[in-house]
């Protein structure tokens, strides 16, 4: 596999979680309690929607052909559907918001070290360092939340 085929399968593959992530937390966002949970889930949701688009581009500028899946919402992770989740209570929510950013980090730390590609490395290196923000962002509302109780 060269070095741009490398690149290209780790990027479309971070451009599905990615958008996964942004339907995830756009779903969050509208079961959401309260408003500054539904703030902070719209923020994550719009900084995925930008990973999404800045993979988009670096895909076609390696000439990918990229399917458009943006319309496209899945109710369903880790078994159940968002809805059931945020029955849950805010608790709940918040730490399988926790978990669904700890899988892309961990894949992110994963893609980092088999690939050869510079600029691709540099790339999803700094993104892990956006999506460490989002969990610390979760942790901090899931400690208010959790004090509150």
């Amino acid at each position: 596999m060269t070095e741009t085929d490398q690149a290209n399968q780790v990027l479309a593959k971070a451009l599905k979680m990615e958008r996964f992530r942004y339907n995830f937390f756009s779903l969050l966002e509208e079961q959401a309690d309260d408003a500054e949970t539904r703030m902070l889930f719209s923020q994550i949701a719009a900084e995925e929607g930008k990973h999404c688009d800045l993979f988009t581009l670096e895909l076609e500028l390696m000439g990918e052909e990229i399917i458009d899946e943006t319309d496209y919402k899945s109710e369903g992770t880790f078994g159940m559907g968002v809805t059931k989740i945020a029955r849950k209570g805010p608790s709940m929510v918040l730490l399988y918001a926790i978990l669904v950013k700890r899988r892309i980090i961990d894949f992110y730390i994963a893609s980092v070290d088999k690939i050869n590609n510079s600029w691709t490395k540099m790339f999803i290196s700094e993104l892990i360092g956006h999506e460490e923000k989002h969990v610390r962002m979760l942790r901090e509302k899931l400690a208010k939340v959790q004090s509150a109780v």
